[in-house]
């Protein structure tokens, strides 16, 4: 297995795995494969990396096309499908339109996040009591941030009376973990 730099920066690892493909298949963001090889075909090795790397972007490259195999590794997840002699250029729009797909899904999701993070803090600003808020703040905060456990400590010196102690996750004594977690 040999990685190179491409013009682009990117970097590219190319192998010839063979029988012994299973063994030593690693996550990449694309891979690029013949249909026929010796030892595992093409659409096993779709297979493969479908079940171990599902969101592994996958192009196929045959001399033996036929309707059939194109369906059948397009239903499969192959990003696309594309046939011999490889027209290089042809190549290049591929891979530049699959990881700008890549790109976009990851993007989609980023923002479904902060989507998320925003409908959290509507739900926080609805909240007119200050003691509330703390209250409420604890309960998104950890949410929004995968965590299962939180502690907020709130000073606010200009509202006096405001400053709160807010606990969530935990099942030791209140008082302990406040004391851990104000050390």
């Amino acid at each position: 297995m040999t990685a190179q730099r491409l013009e682009s920066g990117r970097w590219v690892t190319i192998g010839v795995y063979g029988d012994e493909t299973e063994a030593r298949i690693e996550p990449f963001d694309l891979v690029v494969s013949d249909l026929q090889m010796p030892g595992m075909s093409g659409v096993e090795l779709l297979r493969l990396v479908r079940r171990e790397y599902p969101r592994t972007d996958f192009v196929l490259v045959t001399a033996h096309a036929s309707l059939q195999s194109a369906v059948d590794a397009l239903r499969m997840g192959a990003s696309d499908y594309l046939l011999k002699p490889v027209v290089w250029e042809e190549l290049a729009l591929v891979l530049e339109r699959v990881l700008l797909r890549r790109r976009l899904v990851e993007e989609n999701a980023r923002l479904r996040e902060s989507l998320a993070t925003v409908e959290s803090c509507r739900v926080l600003a609805a909240c007119l009591e200050v003691g509330d808020v703390y209250s409420v703040a604890l309960d998104l905060l950890p949410r929004s941030t995968g965590e299962a456990r939180g502690v907020a400590l709130f000073q606010r010196s200009s509202a006096p009376l405001s400053d709160g102690l807010e606990l969530r996750g935990f099942r030791d004594d209140p008082r302990r973990v406040s004391h851990h977690a104000i050390v």
